[in-house]
């Protein structure tokens, strides 16, 4: 009987994830994904506790400088931050 891998933990889980759809939408190759997914990974771990700030660029060219952070998840949307979904 042919058993599934299952990566070590969630998180495991979560980063492969993040990995295969980064590599799928994105087209940038596997080594770089990884890399990607593993700062995602420390970033959501962070915002937990504590404070970033976030630079992007939106599609209409303008360049936003934001704090983010997930300490105050639980009271705006009412439940518990699951970092799997």
């Amino acid at each position: 009987m042919k058993q599934k891998k299952r990566p070590a933990s969630q998180t495991e889980a979560m980063k492969l994830r993040w990995k295969k759809r980064i590599v799928f939408e994105k087209g940038y190759t596997e080594m770089c994904a990884e890399w990607m997914a593993e700062r995602l990974e420390a970033l959501t771990d962070h915002l937990q506790y504590g404070h970033a700030a976030i630079a992007y660029q939106k599609q209409n060219g303008d360049f936003r400088l934001v704090k983010a952070t997930l300490i105050y998840y639980e009271a705006e949307f009412h439940k518990k931050y699951d970092p799997i979904k």
